[in-house]
């Protein structure tokens, strides 16, 4: 059995382990965002959100997106927008018990990272969204966060690891096609997932895929033709599913329709037909289309 060690059980102890800090490190901490946390913000496309939940369990999850992603709205507060992923909502459903939020940020190449600490609150709208569109995608949840503390921490831990150091840089680990395969979707063949975490997964990062009746779905959605002019449903035999490798927003209309009439093109269906995807509030984008026997059911979005 392996040595239990000797665990630390009060404050004090700690102290005496570690030492105190000096007065202007336990003092940096501000109460809101000076415009040098603003130019911070504005250059930083990553952070880590950590929450907790009311039964104590943890979870820290990365958000990416362009750089300045996050959204200042005044001295005290800020907006991440949530982007299309796996929608586990691990930290969303902790924040609903326990508001309580954790973010770092970081600037690639810089060893200092920005802290903030605050409470936080869901949104499905606010006035700033259209800010936050990148890619024609709008978010329909945004974390809402109103900082009670913010500093910068320094970048001993970067310097230790040496992370933005390249030659440090060693993978000698399976890809990310494989460790799905081991541990996901032992179902699917490995080609098909090195397709699927191929070069077109990095197209899709803001694709939102849906099922009929509009609701989000895993791996397919529905695409129904129907007759040019007369923009009426077809008999639902002429349907088909289309993989979440090919449904996504559109960034304009006009590449819709270009993307649609190519899958058309690729699979031999009738230069005649239009197509037309059903969920209209969310343009989609159609790339490659899976086989599917004809159904009875209406697919109409809801």
């Amino acid at each position: 059995m392996a040595d239990a060690g000797t665990e630390i059980t009060t404050y004090d102890e700690l102290v005496s382990l570690v030492g105190t800090p000096l007065q202007r490190v336990a003092h940096k901490d501000r109460k809101s965002l000076l415009p040098i946390h603003h130019e911070w913000l504005a250059a930083s496309p990553f952070c880590l959100v950590a929450t907790s939940g009311a039964d104590g369990s943890c979870d820290v999850s990365p958000k990416g997106d362009p750089a300045g992603f996050t959204h200042v709205v005044d001295d005290h507060t800020i907006a991440i927008p949530d982007r299309p992923g796996n929608r586990r909502v691990d930290g969303f459903s902790n924040l609903l018990a326990n508001p309580h939020i954790g973010l770092i940020y970081l600037v690639p190449g810089r060893g200092d990272t920005l802290r903030i600490n605050g409470t936080a609150r869901l949104l499905r709208d606010a006035a700033y969204l259209d800010d936050l569109v990148v890619r024609g995608h709008r978010p329909v949840v945004v974390v809402e966060v109103h900082v009670e503390q913010v500093f910068f921490h320094c970048s001993k831990a970067f310097l230790r690891s040496q992370l933005w150091e390249p030659q440090a840089w060693h993978d000698p680990l399976p890809s990310r096609a494989q460790i799905a395969k081991l541990l996901e979707r032992p179902e699917d063949p490995i080609e098909e997932l090195q397709t699927y975490y191929g070069p077109e997964y990095a197209r899709r990062l803001y694709w939102r895929c849906v099922e009929a009746g509009g609701r989000p779905a895993r791996r397919a959605a529905h695409l129904v033709a129907l007759r040019p002019g007369r923009r009426r449903q077809l008999d639902l035999e002429r349907h088909h599913r289309i993989a979440q490798l090919g449904v996504g927003d559109c960034e304009d209309a006009d590449r819709e329709q270009a993307c649609v009439a190519g899958v058309a093109d690729r699979h031999g269906s009738d230069r005649d037909t239009g197509w037309h995807l059903h969920d209209r509030q969310q343009r989609v984008h159609a790339v490659e289309v899976l086989q599917a026997p004809p159904g009875p059911r209406s697919l109409a979005a809801g």
